[in-house]
């Protein structure tokens, strides 16, 4: 699987509907968990404005030969999350220097490849609850993807830290003592440590 954006595919916009018009432009590449030999988190877009993920899971297989190899299934998956947390996570991609290389070790891939105890990629159980859709690949509409264009996010300070509303829930974020790194949480899902503020943020 690889890092590189397929520009020459596409898929059908929740949003506006047009066939092709969600485009990916952004792929990083994660390590496999319990369930997938190979991850890959995707930022789609389109033209019309809407901005989704797609999580790319190459399952396991029991064996390793070549028809279990042949037979091994990749699911592609799309979620709606806040525009807010799309940009969040495009951001952070967009500051590793290797996205193809599933073990990088820049503080982007530590922050987006969060695992439960059970070495279960978890990254998106901190934004839930979102909607899924499912994704057919088809040939992208003519030109580029777009440009993607992050939106700004007003922050209020709140005690020692920064609170702000997105999509109707609280999200706040605070300073992590001793270190260059916040600590985000979202309503009471799992709290989620960034390693930068990003400069689309407000503080006000």
């Amino acid at each position: 699987m690889s890092a590189r954006v397929e520009s020459r595919i596409g898929f059908a916009c929740p949003e506006c509907g047009k066939a092709g018009a969600l485009g990916i432009v952004r792929r990083l590449v994660l390590p496999g968990d319990r369930r997938a030999d190979e991850i890959a988190l995707e930022i789609l877009a389109c033209a019309c404005g809407a901005k989704a993920i797609s999580v790319i899971e190459q399952l396991q297989t029991p064996a390793v030969t070549p028809a279990a190899l042949r037979a091994n299934e990749t699911e592609r998956m799309g979620f709606r999350l806040a525009p807010a947390a799309v940009d969040l996570l495009a951001y952070l991609m967009e500051q590793c220097p290797d996205p193809a290389e599933e073990y990088c070790a820049c503080p982007a891939h530590a922050t987006l490849d969060r695992r439960d105890l059970r070495n279960g990629w978890n990254l998106l159980h901190s934004f839930a609850p979102f909607e899924g859709f499912a994704l057919a690949a088809v040939p992208a509409r003519a030109g580029a993807p777009p440009a993607y264009e992050y939106a700004p996010l007003t922050w209020s300070s709140a005690g020692e830290g920064h609170a702000a509303t997105v999509g109707g829930r609280e999200w706040r974020v605070l300073p992590v003592p001793d270190a260059p790194a916040y600590a985000l949480a979202i309503g009471d899902a799992i709290e989620l440590e960034i390693p930068l503020w990003p400069p689309f943020w407000r503080k006000v």
